[in-house]
């Protein structure tokens, strides 16, 4: 259909197109957007836009990272950039919040969901009020507080948990004491591979 139209028209069209895409991959370059709905540990991506384009085209095969554009590029799969845009106006949307930001970024960085399940559980209840999303992520979270022994867990046997117990208390102690400031997903990423936490760093 855009074939038909006039070459102004169409030119219109692929500036606009390369606009919006360089400011999704700008602001995807951030590593404070990027790296609270994204762990670190797949850094695979040509480019980050390509996170969302796995999202949309439900690919799990992280070792190829032209794997959702071959799909575009073989005809095998239609191109929805309206879904590529919605996608990031929510991700920005929970960005800006604090609540959201602090559990979606706990989720995606304990490992307990990945983005694209988070995305995928907005999409079974966006026509419903916000608050029953929002309830569902802290419903993860309170099972997650459930399944160990704050009095019992030791670094030695079950360091992952407690990695988990320090992340999420870090960012429960910003949300108290630094009310409208952001956990630094971004530092604790690139202090992960250490002992030290956030709370030790800042």
């Amino acid at each position: 259909q855009k074939l038909n139209l006039p070459l102004t028209k169409r030119n219109q069209i692929k500036t606009e197109f390369a606009n919006q895409w360089n400011e999704i991959e700008k602001q995807l370059n951030q590593d404070s957007f990027w790296f609270f709905i994204n762990n670190g540990e797949n850094e695979n991506y040509a480019t980050r836009i390509a996170l969302l384009f796995d999202i949309i085209t439900n690919n799990t095969d992280s070792s190829n990272k032209y794997a959702s554009y071959l799909k575009y590029a073989e005809g095998s799969e239609p191109l929805d950039w309206n879904k590529i845009l919605d996608i990031f106006r929510k991700i920005h949307e929970w960005y800006t919040d604090e609540k959201y930001y602090h559990r979606i970024g706990f989720l995606v960085n304990s490992k307990k969901m990945s983005f694209s399940a988070i995305e995928d559980l907005y999409e079974t209840h966006k026509t419903k009020p916000k608050s029953v999303f929002y309830n569902e992520l802290e419903k993860t979270i309170e099972n997650f507080k459930k399944s160990f022994d704050l009095s019992s867990i030791n670094y030695k046997d079950q360091r992952f948990t407690c990695k988990n117990v320090l992340l999420l208390y870090n960012i429960l102690i910003f949300e108290k004491d630094f009310p409208k400031q952001k956990f630094p997903f971004d530092m604790y990423v690139n202090e992960h591979a250490g002992t030290t936490t956030i709370a030790h760093t800042l």
